[in-house]
């Protein structure tokens, strides 16, 4: 058995969950992706809720998959990979620029405050032999499955914070409470810790080789990389 993490991004880098073979949960958070990366025993089996696989023009099948699974409202939250085009620009206004010459509509915010850490995995993987595992996860897509149905209430919101951890509370009981006070304050949020833990039970999944892929037959990007998310 080999140890499973499941990361998240946050204030203060990534933060990550791992689950090693006796059990223990443990987590941390690191400052980039290369460090998460080396913090992880080799053959870690690691779902991280960020892109991996960009398209050169359009929408990727997977998170089109997604979005058709949960529906409204929660289906909003997955957020269209950008284009690989704008994974080097250097402001907002540059990235609209490129978006609308390439496939004439702007970059959503949301996606390009999400660009420095896709960029950091984007080169890791191209460029580095990895001594580990990983696959792309997106915690609604995982909550839904993982519940039977997609979450009732936004996960920043009291009653979506209380649906959510009480989801985690019933598959690893104290494990939420006992990690949160081994984690720095102020650099992550509770939403982030209960994605960290959606990850991880995704992670679990594809330990057991009971995971589900979106799409059943994922797209290659031009570097190589699948563009798929995994539940």
């Amino acid at each position: 058995m080999s140890t499973i993490a499941g990361a998240d991004g946050c204030k203060g880098g990534w933060l990550c969950l791992t689950e090693n073979t006796d059990a223990v949960i443990t987590g941390f958070i690191a400052l980039d992706f290369p460090s998460l990366i080396n913090s992880l025993p080799p053959s870690t089996i690691l779902a991280i809720d960020i892109p991996i696989g960009l398209p050169e023009i359009g929408a990727r099948k997977c998170d089109i998959e997604a979005r058709r699974r949960l529906g409204r409202p929660r289906g909003s939250s997955v957020f269209p990979a950008p284009i690989r085009a704008v994974l080097n620009a250097s402001d907002y206004q540059v990235a609209c620029a490129i978006g609308q010459a390439h496939e004439g509509k702007k970059i959503s915010r949301q996606t390009f405050e999400i660009i420095p850490k896709i960029r950091e995995v984007d080169a890791l993987l191209n460029h580095t032999t990895m001594n580990c595992e990983v696959r792309e996860c997106h915690p609604e897509v995982s909550f839904a499955h993982w519940a039977g149905s997609p979450m009732r209430f936004r996960k920043k919101t009291v009653d979506g914070r209380t649906e959510r951890a009480r989801l985690v509370d019933n598959f690893w009981s104290a494990e939420r409470i006992k990690v949160m006070s081994q984690l720095p304050r102020g650099k992550f949020a509770v939403d982030d810790l209960h994605d960290a833990f959606a990850a991880l039970w995704t992670a679990r999944r594809l330990q057991r080789r009971q995971a589900v892929v979106l799409p059943e037959a994922p797209e290659i990007d031009s570097r190589g990389l699948r563009m798929e998310i995994v539940v």
